[in-house]
């Protein structure tokens, strides 16, 4: 691969001799040679000896010549491994060891508590096994009894249905039934009984279209919709009357007259309209046979118009000539489905400009169209009674309704049809009591189940992609089935009905299917059978083909409702049509969120997303912007950039974060190489880009000296540095040492760049505290301006693409301590595919630790995540996404009022508190309020380190708590506007956190009521003893909280209080086991203790993996008073204290701020002075300047000489420099045009210092000139700085020393001794020039200010403390007036029986008449009340508990894959199992550990006996300049180690497990893909006549594939490699 580096030469010496060589002189001898036989190529050589001979590069010029002996070289290219290399040799990753020094540590396995339980993926499988059988049962069960139930409503509303009666004894009659002879029920049009079927059948036609309105007001209701276009709504109005009189002819005319079972059939003839749509919109004029069979399909349909007919009219029918108009007018509502977007016919397009304008304005248009529906309904029941049975009929419906739903008796008919000369019933009845009136309501109910519980498990089905096995077959097996059941159930009642009725349902005595004498299946007794079986048959036929889109899901995971059916609701007549017909086709396009005042440019639909290339990850490139805006395919491909903030982590926490991250390279690596080697769409593979950000806070320390230029890394940059290697080790279980990343200075600082083993760029960017803000927000400013900004918005490209890639790009914020697996990224990732209005997206975060502050929070977590996050998320949104573990939409954060509000600076006490105590809270209250959603995974498990000490646990909450309120008062206070503009967020659900909140500022007086009573109870104390010995520490805790200064003080009585207070909880729990066996478990406060506990063992139940949580359910009730009362008394106390308050490090101070702190406290000296002098009054200090007499000397510096001087001598230097660059300048002459691509130049240095001294910012001069191949190198075109070539008077000592002064002093630590230093690129620097003075500066270090500030603090505490006293005190006191006057406001509550008492003696029957004494308990107002309000909020807990659990098991379930059949396969099907398990195979193949054996292929034979411990020991070192191995080269070289022969997977000791290649054929069809690709890239070559080991060939001719042109195998590779050539051998597939 070509390479170019900008090289940076300080020394070079001209010998003009015959070969023109030049040496270069830094610590070894170099050479620039150029022959006269080529004087484009010049060589530059590193010489091993005197003769200048040795290795070297080679430069080719396009601009040579001599001028009085002076060398001038322009557009020199340079095609070298490492530019370093020119300097001082081949990097190493290592130094050569020495044979006694070969003995190591081996890395231990990548296990700790990221790492799942083996039994929970085992589980999970068999889970997801579980489901594809019972979604298939409960979808198919359900499906077949709704349309058998709606079926027996039908005939039961047929006037003169005669139902055989069995003769036993199932209902009492007036008189008994003759066992011989046989009885009927008949019901006549005016019969009571009939009149409730028919409203049953109504109501149960009509409840989709009031569930249908249900939903559909919801959505406009608490979230947006759009009113749509007259031709929408006409369009849509015909359809769904249509549609309504179809059903309405169907149930209520035709088929009541026609045998059931035949009935059932013709509902697989409902698909007319849908074909004839296909065939106008079909686009696949290729494949003649899928057209064939849609015309041939479509046929059927139309014979059942003419055959269907004829059968019914056979059966005496009147009714048959309905029966096309009914089948055409159904099958209406599904035309929506079948319009194709590509379609060119003049019909489609006009119906498909409706159907793009339904996508938003769907839920307003059937918010009235279900209503009309109803109407059409209910119209047609009564217009086709009155026509059919005659205007009594009609009366009867509304007359004798209350009749019909209360009466009892049923009449009996003696049926003497079979005697030989009575054909008639006789005219006398018998009456029938039947125990239960309501039946027709009950299989009302029964229906409406059974047919809404099969929408939702089909939906389940195709939200978890299992559609084709279980919601394909059982829609498709639906009418089959039915036909089946009816008629074993007929054919069983016609032998026995008895059997029947008592077997199955006594109902079955009175109610019954309508059938004709003759069997529909009796072919011998009816010829016509034959025609109605055969017309079925091809009916149904048509039907599985017309849908056959239901067999492949093309929807994502957990896609919503709207992108999997069309219409909001389904049909309960015909369920099983309606849920095929309904399934979308073609997968909706999410329309891009943009504003409103957003440009047509914006609004382009985008296109699918196909990812064909591998572009770096939004490097500013000057390419034209295009006349047209449009969206490349690329920039659909999810980005992702993972931004860590650190600040002073220990060392296991960094190797924590550390290794998070090597799994997420390598886990992006495998998913690169199965898109590239197997050729598989990147959306198969859930394919992504991602780079590494660490932004270090405070990463410098003060230097030996006091300037502020003298600034050192930290020991935590140190550990860093040290750690990387570590991480790496023990995730690929092998020793591992990273290539020497990058030194690059920049002006807050500076940053470390690696390449790691997966060819991911990790950048660790140290932040220096005097020249940008420091702490967590900041940081989150920092990396959004810079990554979304500048690498997105800078770019010159359309608005369009902009957006795209916007909606595309996310920002995984993370801790300097957090742990996790690359699933669970995957999982938020999913989130967001599925909701493009998803803004933001956490995971579930588990604490760990040791001791027991950790235990408590592990139970405090737990319940939040289960309880408190899942409720948010089920009925609104989830209001604070934790910054140690959340995934942003890159669109959301950069939406109005949400990236740039970020960034303001706290100017008043209240934003000190909410802004920077609690950021990501803020943050996303600042989304929210712009209309985005935020949700929570649970299945997404991360995991942080928590304070283990009670001090430090208390100092985070006292930072955490006060932000919390502030945010949500915040979102409290402006909900109408909250509310209008989100849609996720409803009034219900401001409510609710409403009482969260009032519950939050009562709880301490809450806590100490409960533990007064407590005392009361357990202790025998009467109430106002109890209040004394509670109030006194209390008062005394908050005294001390608001006088003491030293926190440690504060803490350790803290401390105290919580272990006595601890010891008091106990009594309260004794307390309430006494009540609860005293008063027995009805009590109000018995339930809701038990109620409490029992719903946290049914969430610890519910998830089975972290049951382990509920353990320290005591230690967390023993707590309860320190964390909810001292803790918030501490937490208000103290909110002026702004500090971080934990992990804070003393480190030296800088002159300035030693200075300023001097100040400040001579000024707090001279303000103790003036209290107790009788000058203190007089202010002189007002009379002077700085340095005039009133001066206060102990605010001088007693350095001010020594400044002076240090000034004097940088201002020398600087002067020299500037009089050598412009002597350069003027000396040189330099081309306006030319490139700056790979030359070797001098870049004239510029100062990025802003202030001079006294100011507030220090200063920092960079390296700015060179161009680097991280980014695309056209974005050098834009810049305008000048470059000065190499000449004689480089050798001026004064222009050398110049040079090594503009190095930044950090960069000459030890540390960084052999690191290579990059320059800054232009375009970065000038957008961090730009950027930190406008936002990130310094805050102003103002004494006066801060004191200003301090003072505010001070005020908004004594106010929030007076608040929360006052609002605590008056409840407290409300509750206690109560209590001492319960005789008058107390009531009682009955709870339960106490005794029996004996009333009187009954002699009759020699027993005692015993009456129940009831208990009663006294309850006050505001007792209830508690009970009532905290029983609300767990309840309402507990339904989004299990909400979440259901939406987080479909969430796994559709995330997991299972195999179903280890069969030996055909070529086609190893393809087939070869792309679904290709990231699975590449991560087995990718592995570095045991690649020693692919490097030495002889190393392990001698010692092939020795246990594998102590084979390491023996095998050879790597060559000293041997390329250091990754990720991508050791899948290379195990995929060239296939043989044609192979009879087993060339893996060595610790390759692809037979878990993941479990067959032969497996590696026969990896070999076969693999030199497919070779021939194929070599057939290309031999077409172009190249030859791909000819090294002369140009860049753009070489060979692109990425098998025989494999990336750079040195860790330093800059990312945007990936996509660039570079110059390989040709690999032999049969080497």
């Amino acid at each position: 691969m070509d390479r170019t580096q900008n090289i940076e030469l300080t020394n070079l010496n001209h010998n003009n001799n015959n070969n023109n060589k030049f040496s270069y002189t830094n610590n070894a001898m170099s050479s620039v040679n150029r022959s006269d036989s080529n004087p484009d190529e010049v060589v530059l050589r590193r010489s091993r000896n005197s003769d200048m001979t040795g290795e070297g590069v080679t430069f080719k010029n396009t601009g040579f010549g001599h001028t009085n002996n002076d060398l001038k070289m322009d557009n020199i290219e340079l095609e070298a491994e490492d530019f370093d290399s020119l300097f001082n040799g081949p990097r190493k990753d290592s130094e050569e060891l020495k044979a006694w020094d070969r003995f190591k540590t081996l890395p231990p396995p990548d296990e700790d508590e990221t790492l799942d339980g083996e039994w929970v993926m085992v589980f999970i499988k068999w889970l997801k096994l579980f489901a594809y059988f019972f979604t298939f049962v409960v979808t198919l069960g359900c499906a077949v009894l709704s349309k058998s139930l709606i079926f027996l409503m039908i005939s039961m509303t047929k006037v003169g249905l005669k139902i055989p009666l069995c003769n036993d004894d199932i209902y009492e009659v007036d008189k008994p039934l003759e066992s011989d002879k046989r009885y009927t029920v008949i019901y006549h049009e005016n019969d009571p009984e009939r009149v409730a079927w028919l409203w049953v059948l109504f109501f149960a036609v009509i409840t989709p279209e009031v569930f249908a309105w249900g939903r559909s007001a919801r959505i406009c209701y608490f979230k947006t919709y759009q009113v749509p276009s007259l031709q929408t709504f006409l369009t849509v109005f015909t359809t769904e009357t249509l549609n309504a009189i179809g059903i309405s002819l169907l149930v209520f005319s035709i088929l009541p007259t026609i045998d059931v079972i035949k009935g059932v059939m013709i509902t697989n003839g409902l698909c007319f309209i849908p074909g004839i749509l296909l065939i106008l919109s079909n686009t696949d004029k290729n494949s003649k046979l899928n057209l064939l069979l849609t015309y041939t399909a479509t046929v059927f349909q139309l014979l059942g118009f003419v055959l269907w007919p004829l059968v019914v009219h056979h059966d005496d029918s009147n009714q048959y000539w309905y029966i096309p108009i009914a089948m055409i007018c159904v099958s209406f509502q599904w035309w929506e489905n079948f319009i194709d977007p590509q379609s060119d016919n003049a019909f489609n397009k006009w119906l498909l400009k409706s159907k793009n304008d339904l996508v938003k304005s769907r839920y307003f248009t059937y918010f009235i169209i279900t209503i009309w529906k109803i109407v059409v309904i209910l119209s047609f029941m009564i217009l086709l009674e009155y026509v059919n049975n005659g205007s009594d009929s009609v009366k009867s419906l509304f007359t004798r309704f209350s009749d019909g739903f209360n009466n009892q008796d049923i009449k009996v008919f003696r049926d003497k049809s079979q005697l030989e000369f009575q054909q008639a019933i006789e005219g006398e009845s018998l009456t029938m009591s039947v125990s239960d009136p309501y039946v027709a309501v009950w299989i009302l109910l029964i229906q409406i189940a059974l047919t809404y519980t099969c929408y939702a498990v089909g939906k389940f089905s195709c939200k978890i992609c299992i559609q084709g096995f279980s919601f394909a077959v059982p829609v498709n097996l639906s009418v089959p089935m039915t036909v089946s059941f009816l008629w074993a159930v007929i054919s069983a009642a016609a032998q026995d009905k008895c059997a029947v009725s008592n077997g199955f349902f006594n109902g079955f005595q009175y109610i019954f299917w309508y059938t004709t004498e003759v069997d529909a299946f009796a072919y011998e007794k009816e010829l016509f059978n034959y025609v109605s079986t055969i017309m079925w048959v091809l009916s149904l036929a048509s039907q599985i083909w017309i849908s056959i889109h239901i067999w492949f899901s093309t929807s994502e995971r957990l896609a919503s409702t709207e992108k999997l059916f069309l219409i909001p609701m389904y049909s309960s007549v015909i369920v099983d049509q309606s849920l095929a017909m309904n399934r979308r086709r073609i997968d909706i396009i999410d329309k891009v969120v943009v504003d409103e005042e957003a440009t047509e440019a914006e609004k382009l639909a985008k296109p699918l997303m196909a990812d064909k290339t591998m572009n770096h990850l939004y490097e500013s490139v000057n390419e034209a912007v295009p006349a047209v805006p449009s969206v490349p395919d690329n920039d659909e491909t999810i980005r992702i950039f993972v931004c860590a903030t650190m600040w002073h982590e220990d060392r296991n926490e960094m190797v924590q974060m550390l290794k998070a991250v090597m799994r997420l390279d390598a886990d992006q690596c495998a998913r690169r190489q199965a898109h590239q080697f197997f050729n598989i769409h990147p959306s198969l593979t859930d394919y992504y880009e991602i780079e590494f950000n660490i932004f270090f806070d405070d990463a410098f320390d003060q230097g030996p000296s006091d300037d502020e230029d003298d600034r050192l890394v930290n020991r935590f940059v140190k550990q860093l540095i040290d750690t990387m290697d570590e991480a790496a080790s023990n995730v690929h279980e092998t020793v591992i040492v990273l290539k020497r990343p990058d030194v690059v200075p920049t002006p807050y600082g500076g940053k470390l760049e690696w390449m790691l083993p997966g060819q991911n760029k990790l950048v660790a960017h140290l932040k220096d505290k005097i020249l940008i803000r420091h702490r967590k927000r900041w940081s989150q400013c920092m990396y959004m301006y810079y990554l979304l900004g500048h690498r997105i918005v800078e770019r010159p490209i359309d608005e369009a693409r902009k957006e795209t890639i916007a909606m595309n790009t996310f920002v995984l914020a993370l801790d300097g301590d957090i742990n996790f697996r690359p699933h669970a990224l995957h999982l938020v990732v999913d989130l967001m595919k599925k909701n493009k209005k998803l803004g933001a997206a956490c995971g579930r975060i588990h604490p760990i630790g040791g001791g027991p502050m950790v235990w408590y929070q592990k139970f405090e977590y737990a319940i939040g995540h289960w309880l408190q996050k899942a409720t948010e998320h089920a009925f609104g949104c989830v209001l604070c996404s934790p910054g140690c573990f959340s995934l942003f939409r890159a669109r959301a954060v950069m939406d109005d009022s949400v990236m740039n509000k970020y960034t303001t600076p706290p100017s008043e006490a209240l934003h000190y508190v909410q802004y920077d105590q609690g950021e990501d809270r803020w943050l996303c209250t600042l989304m929210l309020q712009q209309g985005w959603r935020i949700e929570y995974c649970a299945a997404s498990d991360s995991y942080t380190h928590a304070p283990e000490a009670f001090g430090d646990f208390y100092t985070q909450r006292r930072r955490w708590a006060p932000s919390t309120m502030a945010n949500i008062m915040d979102l409290l206070g402006d909900y109408k506007r909250t509310v209008a503009c989100n849609t996720d967020i409803s009034k219900p659900y401001i409510i609710y956190q409403g009482m969260l909140m009032v519950g939050t500022i009562l709880s301490p007086a809450t806590i100490f009521l409960m533990i007064v009573g407590a005392m009361n109870t357990v202790l025998g104390l009467n109430s106002w003893a109890a209040l004394g010995c509670n109030i006194a520490p209390v008062l005394t805790f908050s005294i001390v909280c608001m006088t003491v200064k030293k926190n440690d003080h504060i803490i350790f009585y803290a401390m105290i209080l919580s272990v006595l207070y601890a010891l008091l909880m106990l009594a309260v729990l004794v307390g309430t086991g006494i009540d609860i066996f005293t008063k027995g478990i009805l009590t109000p406060n018995s339930i809701f203790f038990v109620s409490l506990m029992g719903s946290f063992v049914l969430a610890a139940c519910l998830h089975p993996q972290e049951f382990a949580c509920v353990l320290p359910l005591p230690l967390y009730m023993l707590l309860i008073p320190s964390m909810y009362l001292l803790l918030t008394i501490y937490s208000v106390t103290n909110m002026h204290i702004v500090s971080w308050g934990t992990r804070e490090v003393k480190s030296k101070l800088t002159a300035k701020e030693a200075a300023m702190a001097a100040e400040a406290a001579a000024e707090e000296e001279a303000e103790k002075a003036k209290k107790g002098n009788l000058f203190g009054k007089l202010d002189f200090s007002k009379l002077g300047s700085k340095a005039g007499l009133f001066t206060c000397m102990c605010c001088s510096s007693n350095r001010s000489d020594e400044d002076s001087a240090k000034l004097s001598e940088i201002r020398e230097q600087l002067n020299r420099v500037n009089d050598n660059v412009a002597t350069i300048k003027h000396s040189v002459e330099i081309p306006d045009n030319q490139s700056r691509r790979g030359t070797v130049q001098y870049r004239r240095q510029s100062s990025s210092a802003k202030h001079s001294v006294g100011g507030d910012v220090g200063g920092l001069s960079t390296i700015h000139g060179g161009q680097t191949d991280e980014e695309d190198g056209d974005d050098d075109r834009s810049s305008d700085s000048q470059s000065a070539f190499i000449e004689e008077k480089l050798r001026s000592p004064s222009i050398a020393d110049s040079m090594v002064a503009s190095k930044p002093r950090w960069c000459r630590d030890p540390t960084f001794k052999k690191f290579p230093l990059v320059p800054l690129k232009d375009n970065e620097l000038q957008f961090w020039q730009d950027f930190i003075p406008k936002y990130l500066l310094p805050l102003d270090e103002n004494p006066k200010e801060q004191k200003r500030i301090a003072a505010d603090l001070i005020d908004l505490r004594n106010k929030m403390v007076f608040a929360f006293a006052i609002m605590n005190t008056i409840f407290i006191l409300f509750v206690l007036l109560l209590q001492m006057h319960g005789d008058v406001f107390n009531f009682e509550i009955e709870a339960g029986i106490d005794y029996w008492n004996k009333t009187r003696y009954i002699d009759e029957e020699e027993r005692w008449e015993m009456t129940p004494v009831y208990r009663y308990m006294k309850m006050d107002p505001i007792g209830m009340f508690l009970v009532v309000f905290f029983g609300a909020i767990l309840v309402i807990q507990m339904i989004g508990m299990f909400m979440h659990r259901f939406g987080t098991l479909a969430h796994l379930l559709a995330f997991t894959s299972i195999d179903f059949c280890s069969k030996e396969a055909d070529d086609d099907d190893e393809e087939t199992a070869l792309n679904k398990n290709a990231v699975n195979i590449v991560k087995q193949f990718q592995k570095l550990k045991g690649m020693e054996e692919y490097d030495d292929p002889n190393a392990g034979s001698a010692t092939t006996n020795l246990p594998g411990n102590r084979k390491s020991m023996w095998k050879k070192e790597p060559k000293p300049d041997a390329e250091p191995l990754n990720l991508d080269a050791a899948f290379r070289r195990r995929i060239m180690s296939l043989r044609p022969d192979s009879i087993e997977a060339p893996m060595g000791a610790n390759g692809p497990r037979k878990s993941i290649l479990k067959r032969q054929s497996t590696f026969q069809a990896i070999r076969r893909r693999r030199d497919t690709m070779i021939n194929d890239e070599n057939r290309r070559l031999s077409q172009m006549s190249i030859d791909p080991n000819d090294s002369t060939i140009g860049s753009n001719q070489r060979p692109v594939s990425w098998l025989l042109n494999p990336p750079k195998t040195s860790f330093d590779m800059r990312n945007s490699q990936l996509n660039q050539s570079n110059r390989s051998s040709q690999y032999n597939p049969n080497r």
